[in-house]
């Protein structure tokens, strides 16, 4: 299943240590993308709506 992984960049300490908490995602999916929201928390959507609208367009157009 493609799976894209979206975080805030505000939001500490998961933003920069990604790589260390999800090793190997594709164990867990056949795709797996990880995109950032550089003004966001951890309320993604709360804090930047458009952006989390314009990564899951993005990201359903190149599934599809």
């Amino acid at each position: 299943m493609p799976t894209l992984v979206v975080f805030g960049r505000q939001d500490r300490p998961w933003n920069e240590q990604l790589g260390r908490v999800c090793r190997n995602p594709e164990r867990y999916a056949d795709r797996v993308e990880f995109a950032y929201v550089d003004d966001a928390a951890h309320f993604i959507t709360d804090d930047a709506p458009a952006a989390v609208a314009d990564l899951a367009i993005g990201w359903f157009e190149r599934a599809a």
